[in-house]
């Protein structure tokens, strides 16, 4: 039996009933994304026949899922070979992916656009669009972090067994942090998080008010760590 592939435009054969002719998709578009990676190294290698590297190109565009397939897809060799490594990349990541609720563009194989000639910018808008989720995702974790920061700090200023100085440290490290310190600053950090605590009679009194100054312009309102810094 032949059976001319609906995605990749390949014949391929398999056996029994003789004579007859299918359309239908090569097995590869079936194999897990796993499988795929796997072979990319083959191709790296120069395992891979012409035929074998469009079917793996085609299978791992088609393991995004974010392909609609209207027409069979007919890349050149050079499309696929320039176009293999940051596709691999981008699958590799995609799977690890956990969040069901992200949206990638999608992209239609049309018989106009069926030689792929566009195969660049699609990964390349995908990269992007990675990265502008791993950049908003950041940003969250971050906001998060402080806001575990922000509960635990108050829960040692509620507990009145404790003195300001018995976490003055932490507490000078986290208003730091809150206030995304200049690089003119850093300095006087290491002087009074770091080192001995009588090298802080090395900084200025301009200096200090300077960067108590800046504490004060940087903490949002409202912020407990603003707060306290005032009241003491």
């Amino acid at each position: 039996m032949k059976v001319h592939c609906q995605y990749s435009g390949l014949e391929f054969e398999c056996s029994y009933f003789a004579n007859t002719k299918l359309t239908y998709a090569h097995p590869i578009f079936t194999a897990s994304p796993k499988l795929l990676l796997s072979r990319v190294g083959d191709w790296a290698a120069g395992k891979l026949n012409e035929s074998e590297r469009r079917l793996l190109f085609l299978s791992l565009l088609n393991t995004t899922e974010l392909i609609e397939w209207r027409s069979v897809a007919l890349p050149s060799d050079s499309i696929v070979q320039n176009n293999m490594e940051a596709l691999a990349k981008f699958v590799g990541w995609m799977i690890g992916l956990q969040n069901p609720t992200v949206i990638f563009s999608r992209i239609a194989i049309t018989p106009e656009n069926r030689y792929c000639e566009n195969a660049k910018y699609w990964i390349e808008a995908w990269i992007q669009e990675k990265r502008n989720l791993m950049k908003d995702t950041g940003t969250v974790l971050l906001h998060l972090n402080k806001c575990e920061e922000k509960k635990a700090l108050e829960r040692l200023i509620k507990n009145h067994s404790l003195k300001t100085e018995d976490y003055a440290r932490l507490l000078a490290i986290w208003t730091w942090e809150a206030c995304n310190v200049l690089p003119h600053f850093e300095k006087y950090i290491q002087i009074s998080l770091r080192q001995r605590i009588s090298r802080v009679y090395e900084i200025k009194t301009v200096d200090l008010e300077d960067m108590l100054s800046y504490m004060e312009d940087a903490l949002s309102a409202g912020s407990i760590l603003l707060m306290l810094h005032s009241s003491m």
